[in-house]
Order: C-alpha cells, then sequence, then structure tokens
C-alpha cells in the first residue's frame, strides 16, 4: 500500500532526502535503447537543464544527482524557512517562471484572493513533492512529444528516503555520484558526465555537447569560506540548511578511495579517509564492504539508530526497516 509523502517527508525532523525516478517498462531516459536501436543521450541534457530550473525557482537545494539510463537520483535539501523571507513580487516572480498563467489570472481578482494564492505558491516553493511534478511531468511530455505517443514515461510516484543525519547525508551524496562507476559506464570521476562530481570539478561546459551546469549546494572549506556555491546572484540561498559538512578536498578523496576498494577487494582506505569516516560515526570497513547496497539496507530512511528511535516515536509505530544496516554503518554514539 503507497504511503502519504507527509509521512516520509518531514521538516522538522530533517530538511535533506535521497530522490528516485525511473521510468516505465522500456522508456528510456536517456541512453542506447537496443530495441528502438536509437540513441536518447540528449534527454540527459533536458533533465540538467530542467534542475537548474527548479532550483533557481524553489527553496530546495541540490546536493548531488546522477541521471542514467532509465532513472535518476537526486539529494536535496528543503529550505523551508528561506521562503518566509520572500516577499509577495518575489513569490511569484519564481512562481511565474514555472506557470505564468496562474499568476496573470491574479491580475483582476480581489486583493484577499490574490494573498491567498500567494501564500500556497510560498508553500509550493519549498514542497518536494511540487518540486518533483515539475520535473518529471516536464520531461515525460517532451519525451512523449518526441516518441509520438501517450501515456506514463514514470513508473510511478517518485520513491524517496529521508536522510537522517550529516553522515548520511555525505555517504549518500557518495552513493550518488558513484552511479556510473558502479554501474561500468565509467572508470573515473572525471569521466562521470551529467553527475554533481562531474559538475563539481568543473568539467561541465568543456567540451561540445558536454552538460550544463545544475547549480549546487556548497562544501564547507577546512578555513571555512564557502566553496562550490551554486549561485552567487541569490544572497538568501542556503540561508537555513546547511553545506555539506566535510571539505571538498576530503570528499573527492573519499570516492577515490571508496572506487578502489570497490574493485580491489584487499584494499583498505586510507588512514585520512578512515578518520574522515570515523568523524562521521560511520564505520569505515562498513561502508565500503556495503556501499553497492547502501540504500538497499535502508528503506524510508537512512541514519543513526537513535534518529530512528526518534521518528519511531513520533511517528507512533513500532518499528521502521533500516534499523539492522543502521547499526552495522553507524559507531556507536560516545
Amino acid at each position: 500500500m503507497a504511503i502519504a509523502r507527509s509521512q516520509l517527508v518531514d521538516l522538522e525532523v530533517t530538511p535533506y532526502y535521497h530522490v528516485i525516478s525511473r521510468c516505465v517498462r522500456r522508456a528510456h531516459l536517456c541512453g542506447w535503447d537496443r530495441t528502438a536501436r536509437r540513441s536518447f543521450a540528449h534527454r540527459k541534457r533536458w533533465l540538467t537543464e530542467r534542475i537548474g530550473q527548479l532550483v533557481r525557482c524553489f527553496a530546495i537545494e541540490v546536493y548531488a544527482y546522477a541521471i542514467m539510463g532509465n532513472h535518476c537520483h537526486l539529494v536535496v535539501g528543503i529550505d523551508q524557512p528561506r521562503v518566509a523571507t520572500w516577499s509577495d513580487d518575489e513569490v511569484l516572480t519564481r512562481w511565474g517562471r514555472l506557470f505564468p498563467a496562474s499568476v496573470r489570472r491574479l491580475d483582476h481578482q480581489p486583493q484577499a484572493m490574490r494573498k491567498a494564492a500567494v501564500e500556497q505558491f510560498r508553500q509550493r516553493l519549498a514542497s518536494l513533492s511540487w518540486f518533483m511534478k515539475c520535473l518529471n511531468e516536464a520531461i515525460a511530455r517532451q519525451a512523449n512529444r518526441e516518441d509520438g505517443c501517450t501515456g506514463r514515461f514514470w513508473e510511478g510516484r517518485f520513491k524517496s528516503q529521508a536522510l537522517l543525519d550529516e553522515a548520511a547525508l555525505v555517504a549518500c551524496m557518495a552513493y550518488v555520484d558513484l552511479n556510473p562507476i558502479r554501474a561500468g559506464l565509467a572508470r573515473r570521476l572525471t569521466h562521470a558526465e551529467y553527475t554533481s562530481i562531474f559538475e563539481r570539478l568543473g568539467l561541465c561546459g568543456h567540451r561540445r555537447g558536454s552538460c550544463p551546469s545544475v547549480g549546487l549546494a556548497p562544501f564547507i572549506d577546512a578555513v571555512g569560506p564557502l566553496v562550490g556555491a551554486s549561485s552567487a546572484s541569490d544572497p538568501q540561498r542556503l540561508q537555513a540548511i546547511a553545506p555539506v559538512p566535510i571539505c571538498f578536498a576530503d570528499y573527492v578523496e573519499l570516492l577515490d578511495a571508496t572506487v578502489v576498494c570497490c574493485r580491489r577487494a584487499q584494499a583498505q582506505l586510507p588512514e585520512s579517509t578512515e578518520g574522515l569516516l570515523r568523524k562521521l560515526r560511520l564505520q569505515p570497513k562498513e561502508f565500503v564492504a556495503n556501499f553497492l547496497q547502501l540504500t538497499r539496507g535502508f528503506f524510508r530512511m537512512i541514519g543513526a539508530v537513535e534518529r530512528f528511535e526518534l521518528m519511531r516515536r513520533k511517528a507512533s509505530v513500532h518499528w521502521f526497516k533500516g534499523v539492522r544496516a543502521a547499526r552495522r554503518l553507524y559507531s556507536r554514539a560516545a
């Protein structure tokens, strides 16, 4: 039975979520379709351009993404407090970029009705469901138009996992960034196009036909300033949600070391990378051993055991799937 999105997305618990959308049956999001003998690689650009457009409208930051052959991953942060700082005119401007007709209809409406509509738009601009609706619906319409067909393009509603702490955020970002390497589509980070790590390394747009920049949430550098910010044009970005809680150089080292360990069964993580994982309360050996199935051991959420207990009490349920995986992956609280 389907679970209400309101039970899966609780901003009082965490603003960070891992989102997956998968195509229906043989539909191709991108890549080479052996049956139709056609390439759909150009559709990757559709997705990155649309995500970039939505990031500029919504109070939602993208921490990581990976666009695969028949599905895509996003790690996002919902910055709900920032929406309250926007004026009514800014809300209408942002919503009007996506739905200009709905904003034009308010021109001759009474002030009370206009105010109610603005508040509704304000809530939607901090909604993960509306963000994914605006992404998936636009891509489905574009793909169906190209294919000359109608009907479903995505197999259903997007799937989401709550990331309950900083360690879960970093681990899930690494899992998403390494998707093409894990699938055998790329051997190095610098070859993994249409991923957030490819963009963060500054490789977007360097080659003809290369992927455009989405605009990503920044890392916090070792000396303090934010690096890799998605936009300097909006001074209110990242007002409430935090930057990635490690320095970018450490994150790249973590990805590289994980790739080496997954390829060589006897390889060990460097001491500095093990120290980083321990600082995040992650068990280094378990992180590598379970990395290929990081999200499979969990279900609705990823995080430490005590965070599961908090969610269990809040939701008034007896059990959540993933507690066993959390005990393996996380070290005990001090």
